[in-house]
């Protein structure tokens, strides 16, 4: 059994620890918040140990997974100390703010012995996951073309309002845009050019855009996110990806989920698994961490491209110019 630490239990940290908490090949140990009533309250619900300081934990070689689940301008700071203790480390996306501490980040886990893997949740999310695996099969062709789409309501819920912050967060651009333009990049690879406009909130973030991605061999991608949707109308994901030989439809919000439509043919419904994302992806990890394996389905380049074309989008709608990688 794996001991895990989850620090920062705001909204995802507490997805996170709930899910570690919930597993049978998992102990959650420990949680670090520097909030004295958030630590009270996980420790109340999880009986596990807190801390206000990742110090503690960091000198504890019992515990072997940290789950960093803080403010992205300080994943940096806590996954490079994790790493150098020697911890097996699960960051939540993104990696980072700026390309430096991306860079930063990836150099700590080539030369650290322990696993790390960012949690871009897309990548192990049932539809998406079984649409990667038509794609994969070669039944449907070569992928050519593709328009994902991602709307939440401003996380107004985030300690310090530090989401809404575009000098905290990135705005909808890094923080939710990201999602799919790494799920793009996983099907295509590296775009080659980038262009991006969109709508600024009052605070001067980049909270809804619309991005083309032109790829290599004249592939091409359109991806639109943005927190200007209205409270309460919760999550909406979709995916539209036209193929050789058929084309996908994919939306959380649609009855089934996932159509596969082919040239003559009755529409196609795949088998799509009940599985949570979330729980998915920390399975996964911890997988990795008990059988010695490095993470494949997502590595630090990926997570590194992800940011790089978020930055890029968002670089291209300040400027009003076309990025490239």
């Amino acid at each position: 059994m794996t001991k895990v630490c989850v620090a920062g239990h705001g909204f995802m940290g507490g997805v996170h620890a709930g899910i570690y908490h919930g597993l049978g090949n998992a102990d959650l140990a420990a949680v670090v918040d520097f909030q004295d009533g958030v630590r009270e309250q996980a420790a109340a619900k999880y009986g596990c140990a807190t801390h206000a300081t990742i110090d503690a934990v960091l000198d504890d070689d019992s515990l072997e997974l940290v789950d960093i689940c803080l403010p992205t301008p300080i994943h940096r700071e806590f996954v490079v100390k994790c790493l150098e203790a020697g911890k097996n480390v699960l960051c939540e996306k993104p990696l980072s703010l700026s390309m430096d501490d991306a860079e930063a980040i990836l150099e700590a886990a080539e030369k650290a012995p322990g696993k790390f893997m960012v949690a871009h949740v897309i990548r192990f999310w049932p539809e998406y996951v079984v649409t990667k695996q038509l794609l994969d099969s070669g039944d449907l062709g070569a992928p050519l073309a593709a328009n994902a789409a991602r709307f939440v309501p401003a996380p107004d819920w985030s300690w310090d309002d530090w989401l809404l912050d575009p000098e905290r967060s990135g705005g909808a651009v890094i923080d939710n845009h990201i999602h799919d333009l790494d799920y793009l990049n996983w099907i295509f690879g590296k775009p080659e050019t980038i262009y991006a406009r969109g709508l600024w909130s009052e605070q001067g973030g980049l909270d809804h855009v619309f991005t083309t991605l032109e790829y290599p061999d004249g592939k091409v991608a359109i991806a639109e996110s943005g927190f200007f949707v209205p409270a309460g109308m919760g999550l909406v994901m979709t995916l539209k990806l036209q193929c050789e030989e058929g084309c996908v439809m994919l939306s959380n919000i649609a009855d089934p989920t996932l159509t596969v439509y082919r040239p003559n043919r009755e529409p196609e419904h795949p088998d799509v698994p009940k599985d949570d994302g979330y729980v998915a992806e920390i399975k996964y990890f911890l997988d990795c961490v008990a059988n010695d394996k490095t993470p494949a389905i997502l590595t630090p380049e990926d997570a590194r491209l992800a940011l790089a074309t978020s930055r890029a989008a968002l670089d291209s709608a300040k400027a009003k110019s076309e990025e490239r990688l």
